[in-house]
């Protein structure tokens, strides 16, 4: 470690500083012979570095007593371009010791950092960009594809139902099968364009937590259902507490999707069994939706979450294959996770974490 010691003469002048004494590690690391400078001013020994903010940094020390670190880069027709580190500190009165070491290497470590960090961030700030002019011109396409698909839509299947109002006695049974097969189509064109859109708002959206009851939520949309098809023999089970910090309106449109896809699978029993709870796994807080439904095949099961992907057919159960891709973009905002477990015939479970540790 090279050391030195200086006495500042002048408060008033950092060039006054007087080199009293030096090691031999302190000429190792300037690679100059300091000692034969022992007793002379830095401003006659060094009058370059007697100018620097190294004379003002030690003689402030010097002056209130004050210790201080540092790390400078230096460089001057007497000592090489370098950066010393080191620390400063009193020893007496406006009398300052001083260590110090050669921190060119890390210096120029530390700055291919910073050059490697503002290049990153560079690359960082123009995939940015150019990731929300995706989104931006996605969010475009697909409002434009909307709008200009409905128009033809609303036509077929208005058309089509004039057909069947105005002509249906000029029409013989399978042409009017055709003409409601053609007004079928058209509104689930319709029904899976609304679908997309919302599944493509919900990817923009920016979630705000609360404590959210979840339990609670799940009785108003079971009651929804009951509501629909009040023939139903249908037992709910929700295993309360069940809280979650969670955004309250997508944990709506969450429990909405997973408690109605349960509520349909379930149609084929006699008596259909769903039930909501949670347990834990791992030290995280998991809540599943569980049926005694028609359940499915879990080699399938990656096709699971994604959009359009089905695993029955439309004559069995009706649908657009968006509400399990809507959930899992609802738990990814979430920083969770979502899985299922099923076998054909005994039902289903659906497990979901809010945010996981």
């Amino acid at each position: 470690m090279a050391f030195y010691i200086l006495r500042l003469e002048n408060p008033e002048d950092p060039g006054s500083l007087r080199q009293l004494h030096v090691n031999d590690a302190a000429n190792a690391v300037t690679r100059i012979n300091l000692k034969k400078n022992n007793g002379k001013l830095w401003k006659e020994a060094y009058p370059e570095l007697a100018g620097s903010e190294l004379a003002t940094l030690f003689a402030r020390v010097a002056v209130t007593g004050e210790p201080a670190d540092y790390a400078v880069e230096y460089g001057d027709s007497q000592f090489p371009d370098t950066c010393w580190t080191g620390s400063a500190w009193c020893i007496d009165e406006h009398t300052v010791a001083i260590s110090f070491t050669d921190g060119t290497n890390k210096m120029e470590v530390k700055r291919t950092k910073n050059r490697e960090y503002a290049a990153i961030e560079k690359r960082a700030t123009k995939n940015k960009h150019d990731l929300e002019t995706v989104s931006e011109e996605l969010m475009a396409f697909t409002y434009s594809v909307s709008h200009d698909l409905r128009a033809p839509l609303r036509r077929l299947d208005g058309f089509s139902q004039e057909l069947l109002n105005e002509y249906s006695d000029r029409l013989d049974e399978t042409g009017r099968h055709y003409l409601q097969r053609i007004r079928n189509s058209a509104q689930n064109m319709g029904n899976l364009i609304d679908d997309l859109l919302k599944l493509s708002r919900i990817s923009r959206k920016q979630i705000t937590r609360e404590m959210v009851d979840l339990g609670m939520i799940s009785l108003e949309i079971i009651n929804e259902l009951k509501e629909l098809e009040p023939d139903r023999n249908v037992t709910f089970k929700n295993i309360e507490p069940l809280q979650a910090h969670a955004d309250k309106g997508l944990a709506r449109v969450l429990l909405l999707n997973l408690l109605s896809n349960a509520w349909k699978f379930s149609s084929c029993r006699q008596t259909a069994d769903i039930e909501f709870g949670s347990t834990q796994l791992n030290g995280d807080r998991v809540f599943y939706v569980k049926d005694n439904g028609t359940g499915f095949d879990m080699k399938y099961a990656d096709k699971l979450f994604r959009a359009f992907q089905r695993l029955h057919s439309e004559k069995e159960y009706e649908g657009s294959g968006i509400g399990l891709a809507t959930v899992s973009r609802i738990i990814n905002l979430h920083n969770g996770k979502v899985w299922a477990e099923s076998k054909p015939g005994t039902g289903s479970t659906f497990y979901f974490s809010f945010n996981l540790n």
